[in-house]
């Protein structure tokens, strides 16, 4: 088996205890990235970064885990809501 595949199971192993399951996938981390507990203080770290407060222009790609992410980018609030990044 090759280093990029058991890393890729080791990972998804690990993902198991705090992913939260998708209603289309379930728990096939192959055929998507999930939500997973922490994702709200991650977000949270993410959006109190000055390179992210200070852009314009940003790709999130469309994971349930980047939900909060594009919602707060959309709306230009950082974790405090008060829409300022």
């Amino acid at each position: 088996m090759s280093t990029s595949r058991l890393t890729r199971q080791r990972i998804w192993e690990r993902l198991r205890s705090v992913a939260r399951p998708d209603t289309r996938f379930h728990m096939q981390f192959a055929d998507f990235i999930p939500d997973f507990e922490g994702v709200e203080a991650a977000t949270d770290r993410i959006t109190a970064l000055p390179l992210v407060q200070d852009c314009r222009l940003a790709f999130v790609t469309p994971d349930n885990s980047m939900a909060e992410l594009r919602r707060r980018l959309d709306r230009g609030t950082g974790a405090d809501g008060d829409g300022d990044l």
